[in-house]
């Protein structure tokens, strides 16, 4: 899938430099080892359920966080580094294979101006 990603970007005409590829891997890796989700920190008391959770959160003020969990939003602590770890190795291969599909894209479609040159001539 990542491949033909690729490919696309290319029939798009988006192309992307080094610093690109490092900034979509690193915000991606960022958004999904992130453990607080929730973008909007205002809740309304209507939206709260009957268990102590408001849309499916839980509701942090009234339940304390024990301590061995607080750690969880750090980005380098135990489990989290290591699903940094595993995820940022997940995207390096993504990434990867978005540019193969890229330059491959690039390279056979060359070779097709450079036939449809020869043959023209």
């Amino acid at each position: 899938m990542a491949h033909r990603i690729g490919q696309i970007h290319f029939y798009r005409g988006v192309n992307f430099g080094a610093d690109n590829w490092l900034v979509f891997k690193k915000v991606t890796v960022d958004q999904v080892t992130t453990g607080a989700t929730d973008s909007s920190k205002e809740k309304d008391k209507d939206e709260t359920n009957s268990n102590g959770t408001a849309n499916g959160k839980v509701d942090t003020e009234a339940n304390p966080i024990p301590v061995g969990i607080a750690d969880i939003n750090n980005v380098y602590s135990g489990e989290n580094c290591l699903a940094r770890l595993g995820w940022n190795k997940l995207m390096t291969v993504i990434v990867r294979e978005m540019k193969r599909g890229f330059l491959e894209e690039a390279m056979r479609n060359c070779k097709e101006e450079d036939n449809n040159g020869l043959l023209g001539a």
